[in-house]
């Protein structure tokens, strides 16, 4: 647990400078590397924050893509069921 407290310590302090600055490139593998450190349902959490960032900012910084499981972006309305006859 002492390793891990450090790495949460350090990923949150880097997320808080990051913020501060207003770097938001790179909040978003702040995001990602301290939601590793953290136990679910935080991690989930952190994750899918820092996949809607990587989205708003249009997929960049690209290393992050692997990262991150993203759910496909729909542009269109899914498709309606056809009524029975």
């Amino acid at each position: 647990e002492g390793e891990s407290a450090e790495a949460r310590h350090g990923f949150g302090e880097s997320l808080r400078i990051r913020v501060e600055l207003g770097y938001l490139i790179g909040t978003a593998p702040a995001l990602a590397s301290l939601a590793d450190c953290e136990p679910e349902p935080e991690a989930g959490r952190l994750r899918a924050e820092a996949g809607r960032l990587f989205r708003l900012l249009g997929g960049v910084p690209v290393s992050l893509a692997a990262r991150l499981t993203l759910p496909p972006q729909q542009s269109t309305p899914p498709p309606q069921p056809e009524p029975a006859a």
